[in-house]
């Protein structure tokens, strides 16, 4: 079960990054939001830097939830275990 999840673009796994995740606990996860734009690390690789469970969402998939819309798509991920992600890594 999840129990500590880091949330951002994380267009670059940069140090800043590498120690946000670093703060997560043994069964944390990563949700990256992914935007189209460029990045410093494309989507497909950041799994390469990270050994916690990944996992991401469209921008434009989420950009028009208000934010109790949002937490209600994160508790339901988080007390199931379902996500309804771009992909799982």
């Amino acid at each position: 079960m999840i129990d500590s999840l880091a949330i951002g673009r994380f267009d670059g796994i940069h140090l800043g990054h590498r120690a946000l995740f670093e703060r997560l606990t043994k069964d944390g996860a990563i949700l990256a939001i992914e935007t189209g734009r460029s990045n410093l690390t494309p989507p497909e690789f950041i799994d390469k830097y990270v050994d916690k469970k990944l996992v991401f969402y469209r921008l434009e998939e989420i950009k028009d939830l208000d934010a109790l819309g949002f937490l209600k798509k994160l508790k339901i991920y988080l007390k199931e275990g379902t996500f309804e992600p771009l992909s799982i890594v």
